[in-house]
């Protein structure tokens, strides 16, 4: 459905109408602005008279003028607020900066001069059907006030009524044509004018709760229960293949039968902070695939949520579990919702936290943390992931989580929030991924462990500080995708580490990589073991023949099969620290590595993991290697010398056939067994010319070379660390 859409600007322009005297005044709109007497009555602390037969209360956060009890409106009668000259003549002023909503009932047809000047809280205004004016200034300064639906009824707005300054949008049920008819005195608006749609489809629902559609948005506001319906019979029925969403003013906490039965196209269900629904309320509602039911939920109606293919997700001991084992539901336990449409779970021994749905997180400012529903046990959490679909972290969201050491962001991710993952001191490297447009620069302040960050260009500029409180001494290299010009917030201290058009991804919900094309370096980093990976498809194939250097950080425990295969330009590959297996076939066929910096961690070599590294001379394997695979160095063709460990205690077949340079060998150790044609051969069938093993008498060695007959050496004791008599 099109509506019509224009700025107030320009109605202000063919319509503004200067403040006229009263004999000016048509007959039909005298009743418009009644000349009321002030009158200051407090009939409580949160409600007061505020017209002849009117009154305003306020509780909650919620304000509403009513007319007294009794008053039934008669037609073509004015029901008035007073007017107020100076804003501290209100009785209510002191409750002002409380309102956050504001409902006016109907009957009531006009709001006087001032009433609201200055309700900075102010957010929802729900006004009667029966309105007919707004006067000077009635809602003046109010601003955090950025929409409003104006009743057809309307016939004047008077000057600075609606002057708020982040006032977008203003809907009006009635057409263009009727618009045109509302009489609009000087600075209505502020000079910023809002965007005006007509012909908006509004209405009321219940008693002090109206509705309005807009692009494809149901939204209600107002206060307390949505009145049941008869199943069809709801007043956007017409249009409930159009609304995608819906959004309900926080006061709304009970919604009746059937009020959102058949709105197929939702993909989302309106739950936050309700505590009623009724019967078959969201039957029908079959494009909602995923569906977490919230511990705030204290009543379910029968067939409350139909009987549509969907994951339900309930957390144990809640009503929802109760309406799901009544209704014969399949469901599957969380631990809470943290947000309008998404909802957290944590791992039994409290190590992992995953936080999945749709949408966006809570957040939560820097005095609120307690009120996180994993305040609790984030003490234990080791590691965040946070799934496909939802597209934002909240402010202070893990804030404080000491012994964090992985967090998994998806690329379905637009926000992180200020201080999100702040003071994580365990926390090591993070990776920001591509599409997150809107980085608070505090999201990692304090973490002084921090090595690594990828940076995505889609965020852009974050200002000369960069990333807060992540410049300490262990940060390493920040990776940027973007370009240079784009960005200059890199901090000071790491500047010159900074790596700009960086190509960045994943290897696992723990592992990252990023490329540096300058320095044709590959940077390994996380926590854990890498994963293997098919041959030929490692994330890196497409640029895999530039790579010069391989480097992996401390956190990598293992390198995954096949994962550099076919680097034919890497010259040096670092295995880290903490590097205790090298997977199967992980650097075959590397023609020119030259140099391979062993980890100290070390316990395994892969089969065929060096094999056809043609340019590799030397190498010396650490005496914390236990095995070798089979075909590990075969064919490296120019490998004139190796140190082998002095207790490893297997080589597999052929581990080194092929090896055509190498003419001798110590194997140290008494217990280590030799595979098939591990040594001595250039192929399975032809030796190795001039060949010999040196080896203890009576070990499996000296039994591997007579049996093979190559060439042994009989070794009779040590008198240096490689060397023997």
């Amino acid at each position: 459905m099109n509506y019509k859409k224009y700025l107030a600007g320009m109605v202000a322009l063919t319509m503004t109408f200067s403040a006229f005297p009263a004999a000016e005044v048509p007959a039909s709109a005298v009743e418009i602005m009644p000349e009321q007497q002030t009158v200051q009555v407090k009939a409580s602390d949160s409600e007061w008279s505020c017209g002849e037969k009117l009154t305003l209360t306020v509780r909650d956060g919620v304000a509403r003028i009513s007319l007294n009890e009794g008053v039934v409106p008669q037609e073509n009668e004015a029901y008035a607020t007073f007017k107020y000259a100076q804003t501290d003549e209100r009785p209510w002023e002191s409750a002002l900066s409380d309102i956050e909503t504001l409902i006016v009932d109907d009957g009531v047809t006009h709001i006087n001069d001032h009433m609201f000047y200055n309700a900075v809280n102010l957010k929802k205004v729900v006004l009667s059907n029966t309105l007919k004016s707004i006067g000077t200034g009635a809602f003046m300064k109010c601003d955090s006030l950025e929409s409003i639906t104006l009743p057809k009824s309307l016939l004047v707005l008077y000057t600075g009524s609606l002057y708020a300054y982040h006032l977008k949008t203003v809907y009006y049920s009635g057409s263009e044509d009727e618009w045109a008819k509302v009489k609009l005195k000087d600075n209505v608006f502020c000079d910023n004018a809002p965007e005006i749609i007509c012909s908006t489809p509004s209405g009321s629902v219940s008693e002090g709760v109206k509705y309005r559609i807009s692009d494809g948005v149901l939204l209600i506001e107002g206060a307390g229960e949505i009145s049941s319906v008869e199943r069809g019979k709801a007043p956007w029925y017409d249009q409930r293949n159009e609304i995608t969403s819906i959004e309900l003013s926080p006061d709304i906490t009970s919604i009746g039968d059937y009020v959102f039965a058949d709105l197929t196209s939702l993909t989302s269900l309106p739950l936050d902070g309700i505590t009623a629904v009724g019967k078959g309320t969201f039957a029908g509602c079959t494009g909602v695939k995923e569906l977490m039911i919230p511990e705030s939920l204290e009543s379910i109606g029968n067939d409350a949520f139909g009987e549509a293919e969907r994951e339900l997700l309930v957390i144990p001991g809640s009503k929802g579990e109760s309406y799901a084992k009544a209704e014969g539901l399949e469901y599957t336990d969380v631990n809470g919702s943290c947000g309008k449409s998404t909802y957290y779970a944590v791992s039994e021994d409290g190590k992992v936290l995953t936080v999945a749905g749709s949408g966006d997180m809570y957040s939560w400012a820097q005095d609120k943390l307690s009120e996180r529903p994993w305040n609790d046990i984030l003490d234990t959490v080791e590691k965040v992931i946070i799934s496909d679909g939802v597209s934002s972290v909240g402010s202070g969201a893990f804030c404080g989580a000491k012994a964090l050491r992985t967090v998994c962001l998806p690329d379905s991710l637009k926000t992180v929030g200020s201080q999100a993952f702040s003071d994580c001191p365990a926390l090591t490297w993070t990776r920001i991924p591509e599409g997150v447009t809107d980085f608070d620069r505090s999201a990692f302040y304090n973490d002084s462990s921090i090595e690594y960050i990828v940076y995505p260009g889609s965020a852009g500029y974050q200002g000369d500080s960069g990333f807060d409180g992540t410049s300490g001494s262990a940060l390493k290299k920040v990776f940027y995708t973007g370009s240079r010009d784009s960005y200059t917030g890199v901090p000071a201290e790491v500047s010159d580490n900074c790596i700009f058009g960086a190509r960045t991804g994943s290897c696992s919900e723990d592992i990252c990589w990023a490329y540096d094309p300058a320095s044709k370096t590959l940077t390994v980093f996380g926590t854990g073991a890498m994963p293997p990976c098919e041959s030929g498809n490692a994330p890196w194939a497409d640029f895999a023949g530039e790579i010069e250097n391989i480097a992996f950080s401390d956190g990598i425990t293992g390198i995954g099969d096949n994962a550099f295969a076919g680097c034919t330009a890497l010259k040096t590959a670092d295995l880290g620290k903490n590097t205790s297996t090298v997977g199967n076939s992980s650097f075959k066929d590397c023609t020119g590595i030259t140099d391979i910096n062993y980890s100290d961690s070390l316990t395994s070599i892969g089969a065929s993991t060096f094999e056809d590294c043609t340019s590799l001379k030397e190498t010396e394997i650490p005496d914390t290697v236990i095995t070798i695979g089979e075909r590990a160095f075969g064919d490296c063709t120019s490998l004139s010398h190796v140190k082998l460990p002095k207790d490893i205690e297997s080589i597999g077949d052929e581990a080194f056939q092929g090896c055509s340079s190498l003419k001798d060998v110590f194997i140290r150790s008494a217990k280590t067994t030799l595979g098939k044609n591990s040594f001595g051969y250039i192929s399975d069938e032809r030796k190795t010319p001039g060949f010999a093993m040196v080896a203890y008498s009576g070990t499996p060695a000296q039994l591997y070379a007579e049996s093979s007959g190559v060439n042994a050496v009989a070794a009779q004791g040590d008198c240096g660390e490689n060397a023997v008599w």
